[in-house]
C-alpha cells in the first residue's frame, strides 16, 4: 500500500521498448527477390538502406509475389522516416506514428537498430489518412496538384459520383516522390465527370469512349502531365452489360 507523504521512483517508457530490433543492412540496388532472400536468412523484418530509408520485409514479399522480384530494394523502401534515439520517451514516438507516418527509426549513436511500425504499436489508423500529407506539400506544384484533387472532389460532390486518386500518384505520395500522373476512378460516368472537370481547371480533354475513359492536359494542372478518369463499374454491374470493370 502507498504512504502518504512517500517518494516512489517513476519509470517512464522509452521508445526501445516498442521498437522491433529486427533489422539488418541492406543494398538499395540489390533486386527485391534477393533481399527478401537475405531477410528470411537472418529473421529480419526491415532492411536498412540509409539515413531515414527503409524496406520492409512485407513489401519485398508483396513485389515478389507479383512477379516484381527484379526491381531493386530502393524503389520499394520507405524514405524521409522520422528517427528518435533509443532512449526517447516512447510517447515521442507515438505522437510521430499519429502524424501519419506508417514507422519510426530508432538509433543508438549513429546506428538504427530498430523499428516501430504504426500498426504493430497500435496506434490509430487515422494517422495515415493521405490528407496530412497533401496538407504539407511544399512547391507550386504540389500546390497545383492538391487543387486539382480538391476541385476534382466538388465536381464529384455535386453530381454525386464519388471519385478516388489511385495508382501511382498514391504510391509516390506515400514515398515522398513527385507524381507526374494522376489517375481518378470515378463511380459513375467517368467521361461526363471528366468533361465537367476540364471545364473547370481549362485543360484540354481527350475522350477514349470505348474504354470509358478521358484524359485532361493543360496549364492548370502545372508539374501534372495528365490527369485521367476512369469509369468504375461494379463486378456485378459488369457480368451483366457484358464490361469489364476498372483495373486502374
Amino acid at each position: 500500500m502507498a504512504k502518504a507523504g512517500a517518494v516512489y521512483p517513476q519509470v517512464e517508457p522509452r521508445a526501445a521498448a516498442l521498437a522491433d530490433r529486427r533489422v539488418a543492412a541492406g543494398r538499395p540496388r540489390a533486386r527485391a527477390e534477393h533481399a527478401l532472400a537475405a531477410c528470411r536468412r537472418v529473421g529480419a523484418r526491415a532492411l536498412v538502406l540509409g539515413p531515414r530509408r527503409v524496406a520492409r520485409a512485407a513489401d519485398l514479399a508483396r513485389a515478389v509475389s507479383l512477379g516484381l522480384g527484379a526491381l531493386p530494394v530502393d524503389a520499394l523502401a520507405w524514405s524521409a522516416l522520422p528517427i528518435v534515439g533509443a532512449a526517447a520517451p516512447e510517447i515521442e514516438a507515438r505522437r510521430l506514428l499519429a502524424s501519419g507516418t506508417p514507422m519510426v527509426l530508432v538509433r543508438e549513436g549513429r546506428r538504427v537498430v530498430g523499428v516501430i511500425e504504426r500498426d504493430r504499436a497500435g496506434v490509430d489508423g487515422a494517422g495515415m489518412s493521405l490528407a496530412s500529407r497533401l496538407d504539407h506539400l511544399q512547391s507550386r506544384e504540389d500546390e497545383a496538384r492538391l487543387w486539382l484533387l480538391r476541385v476534382a472532389g466538388k465536381i464529384g460532390e455535386s453530381m454525386g459520383t464519388p471519385v478516388h486518386a489511385v495508382g501511382g500518384f498514391v504510391r509516390d505520395l506515400m514515398l515522398g516522390r513527385v507524381a507526374l500522373d494522376i489517375d481518378l476512378v470515378v463511380e459513375g460516368d467517368g467521361i461526363a465527370f471528366a468533361r465537367r472537370l476540364s471545364e473547370e481547371t481549362g485543360g484540354v480533354l481527350t475522350v477514349h469512349e470505348g474504354f470509358g475513359t478521358a484524359s485532361i492536359a493543360g496549364a492548370a494542372t502545372a508539374g501534372t502531365r495528365r490527369c485521367r478518369a476512369w469509369t468504375w463499374h461494379h463486378p456485378a454491374e459488369s457480368a451483366m452489360s457484358g464490361r469489364e470493370p476498372c483495373r486502374a
